[in-house]
Formats: structure tokens, sequence, C-alpha cells
């Protein structure tokens, strides 16, 4: 959360310092998005070929996927920035690519932050779209909290509860 490992690069969206962490980032490339692509779908066939029921793409809690989706940290100018849509992009592809490599039986989830739980950051109505959207795409389910570790008291992962709806 504070520092980065010494020696190490750490990836983002937009290659700017993300709230709450006292490191630099590099702005994610064409080709690193590839690479991310491929490893997402890779590891989700390593699983299935292990013995995994499911997989569950994790899209939450600040991890790059949420960086993505987060107009607070996600300041591209390319298909993958701007609008919702395109910065639901990345996801949508590494859910594409994990269904592909897969195959259509075998179960994928994925994790989601409905609301980012900061300032500037996306609210619970973009995160309620955003969630509808990969489920049209063929997400088999969704595991649904909210917030980032630089987010608002109650919106620290560590904290969220999650409610069956009773």
């Amino acid at each position: 959360s504070g520092q980065a490992a010494a020696g190490s690069l750490s990836y983002s969206p937009s290659g700017l310092r993300h709230p709450g962490c006292a490191f630099d980032t590099t702005a994610m490339t064409a080709e690193g998005l590839k690479k991310v692509r491929a490893d997402f779908a890779a590891a989700a066939l390593r699983a299935r070929d292990g013995g995994a029921d499911a997989v569950e793409i994790h899209g939450g809690h600040g991890y790059l996927l949420m960086q993505f989706l987060s107009p607070l940290i996600n300041r591209r100018t390319d298909e993958y920035g701007g609008s919702p849509e395109n910065r639901m992009r990345l996801f949508r592809e590494v859910l594409s690519d994990v269904k592909k490599a897969v195959g259509p039986s075998f179960p994928v989830w994925f994790r989601f932050s409905a609301s980012e739980g900061a300032a500037g950051g996306y609210g619970a109505k973009e995160g309620l779209s955003a969630a509808k959207q990969l489920l049209a795409d063929g997400a088999d389910g969704a595991e649904v909290s909210s917030g980032a570790p630089y987010a608002g008291g109650e919106h620290i992962p560590s904290v969220i509860g999650v409610s069956a709806g009773e």
C-alpha cells in the first residue's frame, strides 16, 4: 500500500501517483494491456486444468482492473479512458479472453467494488451499470463489495459486509 518493492515497477492506467500511495507508477502500454489479458486467460486455464471448479477475476479494491474503471485514477485519452464504456474496456476484454480460454461451460465470476468510495471516483450508479454489463457479457456471477484502500472510512474493503438482501 505505501511503497513499491525496491527496484520494482508499479503499473497503472495513466502513470499517476495513486491516492494513499508514496510511489509513482508507470502507465500501461498497448503491449502491456495485451500481456495483462493473456496472463489472466493463462491463469484461468491453469486453474481449470488444475481441477478448480471456477475462477474469479478480481476487479475491485483498488487493483488494476478497478484502476481502469476509476475516473480518479484512469486519465487515459485513448480507447481505455474517458467515458464509463471506455474505462470498462479492459475488464470486458479480460472477461472475454478468460471465457475463450476456459470454454463456455467453466464458470467465471468477477469480484467488483460497486462504488469506489472516494471523492472523484465512480459511484454506485456507474458501478451497477458496469456489473450488469459484465453479466451481459457472459460472467457467470459476481461477488460485490465496495471501496478501495484509499477510500473513506466506511468504504475501506476490510470493513464492508455483504448482505444477502434481507
